[in-house]
């Protein structure tokens, strides 16, 4: 299997945690709860998120044996139900509170993430002392301009509201962002490891994940307000440290029709208003 070299998986916040316990030599019991702090969140979204960092932590638990010996992790929804039983929230939940839960638990560790709008939060407590071993804010994928509105299995989506131009009656133009998601990555990365036939045969996407390390795309779409139709112009891609690695023109490119229930079909909504 010549042709490229497997890596390991991006960095995460799941290796922060990691890198302030690896010192321990005796395996580790520890719990996670993830906290949104995002004001009327949908539940959908909600369940999204907090899936979504779950399984990336996980992943870092299980990508060798090594960490898998090392962790021992109680699952997120028992934590929950111990928390009701404790009538204690997660929102807003404080030290003395999450070291208390974590000794009825027979907890080493907890770990603490936060999501807020624009930025994510990690905090690892210690439960027999109570001492903050980390805490750590990462700055948002998404920045105020730009708006979610929509995902699926392998990305994110978002408009930018700064760059919407009205071209003519019922036309607009405007800059989307498409995500990938750090799960989907994962599990890619992951099949590349496993020499997943399937996806090795496909040689473009192990040379976009593995060499040029694809993240995300800045697309300029043109749209049809009143026919209900759109296209690409341009896109631009874009490796996790921000560089572009594809530059590509659509110019000619014709109107589509947007079918109903695609994320097409929710960017004209979202936009033509």
């Amino acid at each position: 299997m010549g042709g490229f070299t497997i890596i390991e998986p991006p960095d995460s916040w799941g290796w922060d945690v990691d890198k302030v316990l690896s010192e321990k030599s005796n395996k580790i019991i520890m719990g996670l709860i993830i906290e949104i702090k995002i004001p009327d969140i949908n539940v959908n979204k909600r369940e999204q998120l907090e899936n979504d960092d779950e399984y990336e932590f996980f992943k870092m638990i299980e990508w060798t044996k090594e960490y898998r010996d090392r962790y021992k992790v109680i699952d997120r929804r028992h934590l929950s139900r111990v928390l009701e039983e404790q009538k204690l929230s997660s929102s807003g939940i404080t030290d003395t509170e999450t070291v208390k839960l974590g000794k009825i638990l027979n907890l080493d560790i907890i770990v603490l993430r936060m999501i807020y709008e624009n930025s994510k939060a990690t905090k690892v407590l210690k439960v027999d002392t109570g001492e903050v071993l980390l805490f750590k804010t990462y700055k948002s994928e998404t920045e105020e301009e730009w708006i979610y509105y929509g995902t699926d299995d392998f990305m994110d989506y978002y408009y930018n509201r700064n760059l919407i131009t009205n071209v003519d009656q019922g036309i607009i133009k405007v800059w989307i962002k498409e995500k990938i998601k750090q799960v989907a990555k994962n599990k890619i990365l992951q099949m590349i490891k496993d020499k997943n036939k399937e996806l090795l045969n496909n040689k473009e996407m192990v040379d976009a994940f593995v060499q040029k390390k694809l993240d995300y795309a800045i697309i300029l779409k043109e749209l049809d307000c009143i026919n209900n139709k759109l296209r690409s112009i341009k896109e631009v891609v874009y490796n996790d440290e921000g560089k572009i690695i594809e530059d590509k023109d659509f110019t000619k490119r014709k109107m589509e029709q947007v079918l109903p229930d695609t994320m097409e079909s929710i960017l004209l909504r979202k936009v033509c208003k």
